[in-house]
């Protein structure tokens, strides 16, 4: 993509409206308006748009317009078990090293109780796994959990509680073990992190 600050900005902010839901999975983009919404030439709105398209983000249809691509509840479950499988040896692999500042104030964080909006969970959820994978210095597998956490924020199961307590402990769990240098329990509680995540989706569409 090019790296025009203009261009740079355009896709950034189509990005984060698609991300946050604003424009919705499924949604007909129109580059009209688009221009319009975001006040921008079609230069930079079409770049932005082709940025897009490669990641998998939009598509495009046969007679060439462009939507929001919807994100399935198996696509979902499958992005949850990779990340299982990549994860859990991120945060045993992380827990060779010294804890990092950035783990060690998230878990002053975490342990502040505050209530917390999705938006700031989402944050802070991010802040943890991406913080685990720097921890383990794998840079890697960063760039990786990024994309796929995206994705999965596309889905509408992810925007579904409002009480994030339980994943604040399994939080709380991996950054203890880490800070304890054990690659084990690392290992474990980041297991126990992605059984609870899988049961509590299931749970709520059995409950929906």
């Amino acid at each position: 993509m090019s790296t025009t600050p203009l261009t740079h900005e355009s896709y950034e902010r189509i990005k984060k409206d698609i991300l946050t839901g604003i424009i919705p999975s499924g949604s007909v983009l129109s580059e009209r308006a688009l221009a319009e919404r975001y006040q921008l030439s079609r230069t930079p709105l079409r770049v932005a748009l082709s940025a897009l398209e490669s990641e998998g983000v939009i598509e495009r249809l046969a007679q060439g317009t462009a939507l929001v691509r919807h994100v399935s509840l198996e696509q979902f479950f499958d992005i949850v078990e990779m990340r299982r499988v990549l994860e859990v040896e991120t945060a045993s692999r992380a827990a060779r090293y010294p804890i990092t500042s950035e783990l060690a104030e998230l878990e002053e964080l975490l342990r502040a109780r505050d209530e917390r909006s999705f938006e700031v969970f989402w944050n802070e959820d991010t802040r943890f796994h991406t913080g685990v994978a720097r921890a383990a210095r794998m840079p890697m597998t960063l760039r990786i959990l990024s994309r796929l956490r995206e994705t999965a924020r596309r889905c509408t199961i992810v925007h579904s509680f409002e009480n994030f307590s339980d994943r604040l402990n399994e939080h709380l769990a991996v950054i203890t073990a880490i800070r304890d240098h054990d690659p084990e329990a690392a290992r474990s509680a980041m297991e126990s992190h992605f059984d609870g995540v899988r049961a509590r989706y299931l749970n709520s569409l059995t409950n929906g």
